[in-house]
């Protein structure tokens, strides 16, 4: 009788184990596709915006694949962020050296700043597009520069210092 009981309580334990099992292995399969998705979206916007801007999709993806790379090996920023980034950048005309620039001075303000390195990024595309008045209220330094064109180089300035302390 008690050996029965035993049995009993082992396969019933046996059972809660292999439930739980199968709902983790469950979640993680659901994780994985929804991150799979996730990114399939990212990079089906990267390549619609790099076509809406008249370019060669592969050319620029091999670059823009290989910057994201680089920024998730040097900062904490992972590549699909970098790469929406990027997406973001080029719908707002920006392409090749000025988007990946707006993408490390978002990731510049975001390490001085706090917040999302993607929130950023308007402000530095439009730095990109010479407009740093919004910027100003970031960068207090830029304030005092009456000069549109050196306000921009010192933003320019200031966010490439920046990014290398991030």
């Amino acid at each position: 009788t008690a050996q029965r009981i035993e049995s009993s309580v082992q396969s019933i334990g046996s059972a809660f184990v292999n439930l739980g099992v199968a709902i983790g292995a469950s979640g993680f399969i659901k994780n994985a596709f929804s991150e799979f998705a996730r990114a399939e979206g990212i990079s089906l916007r990267l390549n619609a915006a790099i076509e809406a801007g008249g370019r060669n999709v592969e050319g620029a993806r091999s670059r823009y694949d290989e910057f994201a790379a680089t920024v998730q090996r040097l900062t904490v920023v992972d590549d699909d962020a970098v790469l929406s980034m990027l997406a973001l950048a080029e719908s707002m005309g920006l392409a090749d050296s000025a988007a990946q620039r707006a993408v490390r001075n978002s990731i510049a303000l975001a390490a001085a700043k706090g917040g999302e390195a993607s929130s950023y990024i308007r402000l530095t595309a439009a730095l990109e597009q010479g407009n740093s008045e919004m910027l100003g209220r970031m960068l207090p330094a830029l304030r005092r520069i009456e000069d549109p064109t050196q306000r921009a180089a010192e933003a320019q300035r200031l966010l490439g210092n920046m990014f290398n302390q991030a």
